[in-house]
């Protein structure tokens, strides 16, 4: 790492530059929600589908953290023994990511993200999703928060030594956080970063997703603007992000999955767009030879 990625500390795993184009696969529904609201859903990572997602990252760290308190004494030693308890207790911060995807017709996508693969993938402006604003539940004045559009890190391709360097990180930039944040004790505070970074990082075995997150938050304050919708065993918090659109519209294409239909697929969804008065996205069938019925 060299000095000027040094002194970025945590901000710097977040410094990517996107693809003009970023995709996310849905389904029908999914489809007319975002382009009848013109949102963008982004949902708390504690409820993510796959509950690993949110302690991945913790779990790396635990471990790091348990060696570092074989080799510390003093203050540094009691850092890290509440720096546990904090990972432990899950003292984190209200984090909100949603997701997309580099490749726009991918297989595994389609069997993952779209029942038997009948769906869309959309293509966003990926300028459009560097927003800052999520729209108020009751009709009131859109909430400012802090937004990040980054690229997902998958750690097996890193030595621990990224590990390590995340750790002094944390705790350095909850140092420099600390007179905005009051009394909250310093490890609370490195727990709390943490859970900023973390949607960025996943398992090698989701590499293939080639994913990239709109990471979103308020800290250290809750995040506003929360709205919930029914999940799979629990309601699900989310928030609606509104996409920039201050020099095109935010959906540049959309992709029809491997449905038996294709071409009455398409011609309804640029009537869609063209109700819409956005006749200027592309609209193109799947070249995926994904077969399911």
């Amino acid at each position: 790492m060299s000095s000027s990625e040094s002194k970025l500390g945590l901000y710097r795993f977040f410094i990517d530059t996107p693809p003009s184009v970023l995709y996310h696969y849905t389904s029908m529904e999914g489809l007319l929600g975002i382009v009848q609201s013109e949102k963008v859903r982004a949902s708390d990572t504690r409820y993510l589908n796959d509950a690993t997602e949110s302690i991945y990252l913790f779990d790396l760290l635990k471990k790091h953290v348990l060696q570092r308190l074989g080799t510390t004494t003093g203050p540094d030693h009691n850092y890290y023994v509440e720096l546990l308890a904090a990972f432990n207790n899950r003292k984190v911060w209200d984090v909100f990511v949603a997701s997309f995807s580099e490749y726009g017709d991918s297989l595994s996508q389609w069997r993952a993200y779209s029942r038997d693969g009948i769906g869309f993938s959309i293509g966003f402006d990926s300028n459009s999703l560097k927003t800052g604003y999520v729209s108020d539940p009751f009709g009131g004045k859109s909430h400012f928060v802090t937004e990040q559009l980054a690229k997902v890190k998958y750690l097996d391709d890193y030595s621990d030594s990224i590990l390590s360097e995340l750790l002094d990180s944390s705790k350095e930039g909850a140092q420099a956080f600390g007179s905005l944040a009051g009394n909250v004790p310093l490890p609370d505070l490195a727990a709390g970063l943490v859970s900023l970074i973390a949607p960025t990082f996943k398992h090698r075995a989701f590499i293939e997703e080639y994913e990239w997150r709109l990471i979103l938050s308020k800290v250290p304050i809750s995040m506003p603007g929360k709205r919930f919708r029914v999940g799979r065993s629990t309601l699900v918090p989310y928030v609606e992000a509104e996409p920039q659109m201050k020099e095109s519209y935010f959906i540049k294409e959309v992709i029809v999955g491997p449905t038996p239909h294709p071409e009455l697929s398409i011609e309804a969804v640029r009537g869609l767009f063209e109700s819409r008065n956005h006749p200027e996205v592309m609209v193109r069938s799947s070249s995926v030879p994904y077969r399911h019925w």
